[in-house]
């Protein structure tokens, strides 16, 4: 009896040694994370044009955040993307509060950061398994109300026609983004294309409108929104001026008609689609493009406006003496503008 006690006992030893051998030999399993370890970019629209987070990261948080966006307003949001880059790297994702006064960048920051990060998650943008070819529908807001167009898309995801069916936007100023921004777009066959100086929101709301339609296609927004059809440079203007203008606004074309009177030769030189700047838009010489800074006869009584960037505003009261000039103005004989004045009387930059 008592061998055989020895025996089981023997074997049970043997038994839970080699089971311990076993457990001690065999390799540790590394805890999964939260992300895949590497860097990953994405892009989405800001103010001026894309704006691109690059995200590093280690297998559980956030290790380094680079933001590129050269097109936004230097002074706006470009002045803005270091705070971006840390409120990211320091939220460890694209929920974060951005800067005020450059929201537009601040919510391309954090779409883009959510994107690369779902990336880093192993998650990929779902597309449909098949594009439908046909005539979509899209809007888009722009900067006086809603962009709408009719978008043709072919059988390849490809944008084959394009014409914006209602708008609302600034003739010779949001307008003349749709002119410069369609043939680009139709050459590429998708949205990737510049935003026009000077005409961001109307361009902005184009992009939109057209991924929007893109999208009722079945249409892979990623790929769609990266059709890019750079335009070709233009001949170089070489030569010498004795006077050079920067800027085509009232003061500059003002500056520039009396340097030609006085003889000199003379070159303006403007980054806008047109010239006149803000004398396109303004009422004499009264800028009223900012209709929330002024009075609204809907609501007369009324001190503050809401701005297109959803800030609330102070209204501007005017002072007596913008009224005084008012009335000038209100007074001015306009038989001197007849076009046929200037033939027998100079002008002089300033003369009221």
């Amino acid at each position: 009896m008592k061998k055989s006690l020895k025996l089981l006992s023997a074997v049970l030893l043997s038994a839970s040694m080699a089971a311990c051998s076993s457990q001690s030999n065999e390799p540790a399993q590394e805890e999964a994370g939260k992300y895949t370890a590497g860097t990953y970019s994405a892009t989405a629209e800001g103010f001026g044009g894309p704006v691109t987070v690059t995200v590093t990261t280690d297998k559980n948080a956030v290790t380094d955040v680079k933001i590129e966006g050269e097109k936004e307003t230097p002074t706006v949001g470009g002045a803005a993307l270091e705070e971006l880059t840390k409120q990211v790297l320091e939220a460890g994702s694209g929920e974060i509060d951005g800067v005020s006064g450059a929201t537009l960048t601040s919510n391309a920051v954090k779409e883009a950061a959510a994107s690369a990060l779902a990336q880093a998650e192993g998650k990929t943008e779902e597309t449909s398994a098949e594009v439908k070819a046909g005539t979509y529908t899209g809007k888009g807001e722009g900067y006086n109300g809603p962009v709408e167009v009719s978008a043709t898309i072919d059988e390849n995801g490809k944008l084959t026609g394009l014409e914006v069916t209602s708008s609302g936007e600034t003739d010779h100023v949001g307008t003349v983004a749709f002119d410069i921004m369609i043939p680009q777009m139709l050459e590429a066959g998708g949205s990737g294309v510049d935003n026009v100086s000077g005409a961001t929101f109307s361009s902005r709301a184009l992009k939109e409108a057209v991924n929007a339609a893109a999208a009722e296609a079945g249409v892979n927004a990623s790929e769609f929104s990266k059709a890019v059809a750079a335009p070709a440079a233009g001949e170089p203007v070489e030569g010498t001026w004795d006077v050079v203008v920067v800027g085509a606004g009232g003061a500059g074309i003002a500056a520039a008609a009396q340097a030609a009177q006085n003889g000199e030769t003379v070159l303006v030189i403007e980054q806008n689609a047109e010239v006149g700047g803000n004398t396109l838009v303004s009422g004499g010489q009264y800028q009223s493009v900012m209709p929330y800074l002024v009075w609204d006869p809907e609501d007369p009584d009324a001190e503050t406006g809401t701005g297109f960037d959803g800030v609330e505003y102070n209204k501007v009261k005017s002072v007596q003496g913008c009224i005084d000039e008012l009335k000038m103005i209100l007074d001015w004989n306009e038989d001197e503008f007849d076009a046929d004045y200037y033939l027998d009387n100079e002008f002089v930059a300033g003369d009221a």
